[in-house]
């Protein structure tokens, strides 16, 4: 599968709020693709809080990230969305652009206060992003995103252990979220 090299990373704090989804249980399935025009590539709807369009989770595991964030959604409003990608679904964009683009179009946070996560994990190229909204990056500098992807991330990925890595950062991206409320 994927080597042990380090995944490269940067972290990416970049987008606002978006238009067409609000939370798990709200998430509108108004078409069964979204196009995102900057990258020129078309995306799957999402169809919960983890989007693994590459099977990087099994089943059990991607509803142990839907049960985590709709949790924290419920308590604190903030929505936090995962997906997996390979590299023909960047299109012409590069990582960060695409987490951007993503975020923006699928519409992770609510519309009004900027406060989604959005984590992207694309093992084919070895790149992993937590892009947050503006809200969000008042929280979670882009100095602290970096050190949850060096520290609680990577050292799983490492060892190809993609879901211990992904939930360690993402309840450390939670425990930042909460201390503001």
């Amino acid at each position: 599968m994927l080597s042990r090299k380090a995944f490269i990373v940067t972290a990416v704090v970049a987008f606002t709020a978006g238009i067409a989804y609000t939370g798990y249980n709200g998430f509108i399935k108004k078409k069964s693709y979204s196009f995102i025009g900057e990258c020129g590539v078309s995306m799957p709807a999402p169809k919960a809080w983890c989007n693994d369009f590459v099977a990087v989770f099994s089943k059990e595991e991607k509803k142990v990230f839907d049960s985590v964030i709709e949790r924290h959604e419920a308590e604190t409003g903030n929505e936090i969305a995962i997906v997996t990608i390979d590299s023909n679904m960047l299109g012409n964009c590069n990582i960060k652009d695409f987490a951007t683009q993503l975020g923006n179009t699928w519409g992770v946070g609510k519309k009004d206060t900027n406060n989604g996560v959005l984590i992207v994990l694309c093992p084919q190229k070895r790149e992993l992003r937590i892009a947050n909204g503006y809200v969000v990056e008042k929280i979670i500098t882009n100095e602290e995103t970096s050190m949850i992807i060096q520290h609680e991330m990577l050292p799983h990925f490492r060892e190809a252990r993609y879901f211990e890595g992904t939930k360690a950062g993402l309840i450390s991206v939670i425990r930042k979220l909460k201390a503001l409320h």
